[in-house]
């Protein structure tokens, strides 16, 4: 075996580590860009915010920032795909070996309840975004239609309804269980005094009608 032969897997490893470390610096820099996004949101709303609000906040240069996203609505695309990931996820570790009872479902629908209230406001921020950005609303129907699926799998069957149509009796309970989460981050809004524990039991009142 020659030199070239023993040190070539050598640089081969150097380059391949090197990349990882690229790939890992790159991630925390787009989730750095999407997290100071976040905050400029928030205070000035989507219309309110700029690039330049968004790099002042990051505290990087305008480069650094296309490098990663070519345009605002790119940010604001992303930070609806990591929102809606996070939810997604969230509420399948939870789901997870759950039964439809009124009491469980009483739990998903005032999960964000028990959450920040800037998360929430962000996420409301973006279901009305959504009205105005095709892009925007494709991707929030997309995770939207994920989650209703990991809903209704919890569902029972309701005896009123022929065994046929079932699954697409479960398919919009769960659609309508999603909209009175939605609900309930607006209601933080109208009441951040009150008992989320009184809020729960009628919640879980109405679900079981």
């Amino acid at each position: 075996m020659n030199d070239h032969q023993t040190i070539a897997p050598l640089f081969a490893q150097g380059a391949e580590s090197m990349e990882k470390v690229k790939t890992e610096r790159g991630r925390k820099r787009r989730e750095m860009i999407l997290e100071a996004a976040g905050k400029c949101f928030l205070e000035n709303g989507f219309s309110g915010t700029s690039i330049a609000s968004i790099v002042k906040e990051a505290q990087i240069s305008p480069g650094h920032l296309y490098h990663f996203f070519s345009s605002k609505e790119e940010v604001i695309q992303a930070m609806a795909e990591a929102q809606m990931d996070a939810l997604t996820e969230h509420l399948g570790s939870n789901l997870e070996d759950l039964d439809g009872s009124p009491s469980v479902l009483a739990n998903l629908v005032c999960d964000p309840l028990r959450h920040g209230p800037l998360q929430q406001s962000l996420l409301l921020e973006l279901l009305a975004e959504s009205g105005r950005s095709p892009e925007l609303a494709r991707i929030i129907q997309a995770h939207s239609a994920r989650l209703s699926t990991l809903i209704a799998s919890i569902l029972g069957d309701d005896p009123n309804i022929p065994d046929a149509d079932q699954e697409t009796h479960k398919s919009l309970r769960a659609y309508i269980l999603l909209a009175l989460m939605d609900g309930m981050r607006s209601l933080r809004l109208r009441n951040p005094g009150m008992d989320v524990d009184e809020v729960h039991k009628i919640v879980a009142k109405l679900v079981a009608v």
